[in-house]
């Protein structure tokens, strides 16, 4: 809790979004059942940059309709079944993608607006233990 509000804080206070509306959930997954399937870094990575970029492409490519979100949502489903990398809170991705009328910038790595360093924000360990959890089994 302390970390979520200190990142709203710093966004706040140099005017970058460092979270996401999937961010609460993706923490409940990673941190309250890490050995879920769901919870494992390529579906958390993979499944919140599919989603993005399904939800950007749309948007940008199709135009900002209420049936394109339905679609970039549904395509967002299926890219991460056939990609095997689902993650249920990144479904949410292409809605907050077009709620927020993103650009193609929304992808900078630097600004951290997918969520990329959620486990190292929780704990400064944790993406080592994620590592070790998911080539070595339990540290």
């Amino acid at each position: 809790m302390l970390i979520v509000g200190a990142l709203a804080f710093l966004g706040r206070s140099i005017d970058v979004m460092l979270l996401l509306g999937s961010f609460g959930a993706s923490c409940v997954l990673l941190f309250g059942y890490p050995d879920a399937p769901f919870a494992q870094p390529m579906n958390v990575v993979g499944g919140h940059v599919i989603c993005t970029v399904v939800g950007l492409a749309a948007s940008h490519w199709i135009g900002p309709q209420p049936w394109v979100l339905a679609l970039a949502v549904g395509c967002s489903i299926a890219a991460m079944m056939a990609t095997r990398t689902v993650h249920p809170p990144a479904g949410s991705n292409p809605v907050i993608v077009f709620l927020g009328h993103s650009g193609w910038g929304f992808l900078d790595p630097g600004s951290d607006r997918l969520g990329l360093q959620q486990c190292g924000a929780q704990n400064p360990l944790s993406p080592l233990l994620v590592v070790l959890r998911c080539y070595v089994g339990r540290p």
